[in-house]
């Protein structure tokens, strides 16, 4: 039995439910896609169908899914490749990639669209300016950029105003000012990437953020819920938030590079206060 009938057995087992036709994805975007760990994706979605995960409230479904990703090895630039495209990488996690991962499988889960294709998609839409891939700068390198493009597409909600956050403008300019670290940047002779980059950070400059600072964070805490992605501001020069995880039970359920794999943390707050890079959080919904 291949994977797509042994979907169907299991759906129409519990009930007969509705199984959804697979999004497949074009020709050009088939070719743009890079997925590690296949069979961990593949337990996951078996698993969600056996115990009716659909039904479960969007929180409780992100979080459970987080979870099932527990003691995953921490592994960072899994998404810097030589080709630009969409990499999903089950078996090593940092701390975005859980975060997009959770956030998307919860979205296709619900909608009860199970194939990988679909997972693809929604990552091209989340991870990418416009649901393209242009080029390295297509890709939605500053977090904040990320929210505000999520924000646009109905994806997110920054809710960080109204838990009380203030106002907060970052001055992005880390990558231009550090491209040799980023080996896209480093390779590209002719400086176009670069320059791109620097548009995009001149643009970000002029909006405006909202945070909770650190010391007000206690106050907060209680009002976060299960699901809630939770986003550390730095005071590193250039840079936006240096870290991004979900919340759970008032604690950090994240990818961390300290633990070296995904794992359930101390509160948001105690995790603000252990670190005097960390100037506040803004906080955001998943719609």
């Amino acid at each position: 039995m291949n994977r797509r009938d042994l979907i169907n057995t299991l759906l129409f087992g519990i009930g007969g439910a509705i199984f959804s036709p697979p999004k497949l994805l074009s020709n050009e975007a088939d070719q743009n896609f890079k997925v590690v760990g296949i069979n961990t994706f593949n337990k996951l979605i078996e698993k969600a169908i056996k115990e009716n995960w659909h039904l479960l409230p969007f929180n409780t479904l992100v979080c459970r899914i987080a979870l099932s990703f527990t003691k995953t090895p921490y592994v960072g630039s899994t998404l810097e490749q030589k080709k630009e495209e969409v990499v999903l990488n089950f078996d090593g996690l940092d701390c975005f990639t859980l975060v997009e991962v959770a956030m998307n499988i919860a979205r296709q889960i619900r909608a009860r669209v199970f194939e990988i294709e679909d997972l693809v998609a929604k990552t091209l839409k989340t991870r990418y300016r416009n649901a393209e891939i242009i080029d390295y700068t297509s890709r939605l390198h500053y977090t904040a950029e990320w929210l505000l493009e999520n924000e646009k597409n109905g994806i997110l909600t920054d809710i960080t105003k109204k838990l009380g956050g203030i106002e907060h403008k970052f001055n992005f300019n880390f990558m231009s000012k550090n491209y040799r670290q980023y080996q896209a940047l480093k390779d590209d002779k002719s400086g176009t990437l670069l320059e791109k980059i620097k548009e995009i950070e001149s643009q970000l400059n002029h909006h405006t953020f909202y945070i909770i600072p650190r010391n007000d964070v206690i106050k907060v805490q209680r009002k976060l819920e299960d699901g809630w992605i939770v986003l550390f501001v730095t005071n590193i020069p250039g840079l936006d938030y240096g870290h991004l995880g979900f919340c759970f039970d008032k604690r950090l359920l994240h990818a961390s590079s300290n633990k070296k794999e995904v794992f359930l943390d101390q509160s948001i707050n105690k995790y603000v206060l252990a670190s005097p890079k960390n100037v506040g959080i803004s906080v955001v919904k998943i719609l």
